[in-house]
């Protein structure tokens, strides 16, 4: 790979100061590296304006040999990464740029005024697809040929054309663990209150699942990874716990599915396996209200010695924020939104 220009995985300006790891970014890495495809992930970090830290991005760009360039983007993003596109096909303009992540995959209509320096979209979930890509350009295929390849997106003049959208990863264990030498994980296992509120804690962010059955207004989590959850084994979200424990040392991590807690059963399982091996941690996760009960918290979380007012408050939360969602009049946007 020592001749072959690297891949590179670039992180916005505009996350610059978040704690959250890019691990979208990061599985597209180590999948790239599995399939024998040397990349780099750009991800800087620094409290300065978003501009200078845009311009640190470009500067590295221009400092490594690479001919593909992936960039994600959010809907908060698109003018930052407009920007970006147009810089780097300045200093590199044989390069291809390739967009991937929420916006582009919703809404790739929207980055219309960078539709000269943008070459691909890749549409929903990313590994298989950039990685055909990626050989695909590197053989020098034909665009007709290259566009044939599942779950892409470019622009042809001003419409968006597609192609046959890409079959989801159905075993997620396939996929190699998140490519932790790629960023700084001294940065992201800095102490937050990101992941459980309020408590400072030194933390990683894992999926143990993909998917959603539920089609909230305000998320585009469906479109990705589409309405059916797929899991990951008991034992491949424990071992990557362990793993970060073991080599990060930390003492928290949060579940970044779109909700965890839609398994009952698989999540005591998960809490159980995590007793069995002594891992001494501590996590926080998101889900829907309705997905969490008094079961949940005193067996599922293997929460020992709580406190019985505890419990009655929390219960009481849970029973108040079902009603709220249940009642129109007294909660009619929120309820129209989920």
């Amino acid at each position: 790979m020592k001749n072959i220009p690297k891949v590179l995985l670039v992180q916005p300006s505009s996350r610059s100061k978040t704690p959250r790891p890019p691990l979208g970014l990061m599985y597209l890495s180590s999948f790239l590296t599995k399939n024998e495809i040397d990349n780099e992930i750009i991800d800087i970090k620094g409290k300065e304006d978003i501009s200078v830290i845009q311009e640190r991005i470009l500067n590295k760009i221009k400092s490594i040999s690479s001919d593909i360039i992936g960039i994600t983007c959010l809907v908060t993003e698109i003018e930052v990464v407009e920007e970006m596109c147009r810089k780097i096909k300045e200093i590199k303009p044989d390069s291809f740029i390739v967009l991937g992540g929420a916006q582009p995959t919703t809404h790739p209509e929207h980055f219309i005024r960078a539709k000269d320096v943008i070459d691909y979209f890749v549409i929903g979930e990313g590994e298989a697809t950039f990685t055909e890509l990626v050989n695909a350009i590197r053989e020098k295929r034909r665009p007709e040929d290259i566009q044939k390849i599942n779950g892409l997106a470019w622009f042809d003049s001003d419409q968006v054309k597609r192609s046959h959208p890409r079959e989801l990863v159905q075993d997620l264990n396939s996929l190699p663990f998140p490519a932790y030498d790629k960023v700084d994980m001294s940065y992201y296992t800095r102490p937050t209150s990101w992941g459980a509120r309020p408590i400072l804690l030194s933390l990683f962010w894992i999926f143990s699942s993909r998917g959603c059955p539920y089609r909230c207004k305000y998320c585009v989590a469906h479109e990705i990874f589409g309405k059916n959850v797929r899991h990951r084994s008991i034992k491949n979200v424990v071992d990557e716990i362990e793993f970060l424990v073991k080599n990060f040392n930390i003492d928290a991590v949060y579940f970044y599915d779109e909700s965890f807690t839609v398994n009952k059963k698989r999540v005591i399982e998960i809490c159980e396996e995590i007793k069995r091996r002594g891992l001494k941690i501590v996590f926080g996760c998101q889900t829907r209200v309705n997905l969490i009960s008094e079961d949940i918290i005193k067996k599922n979380l293997s929460v020992e010695n709580i406190e019985p007012d505890d419990l009655v408050l929390l219960k009481r939360v849970v029973e108040n924020a079902k009603e709220y969602f249940k009642n129109p009049s007294r909660f009619k946007k929120t309820q129209q939104s989920v």
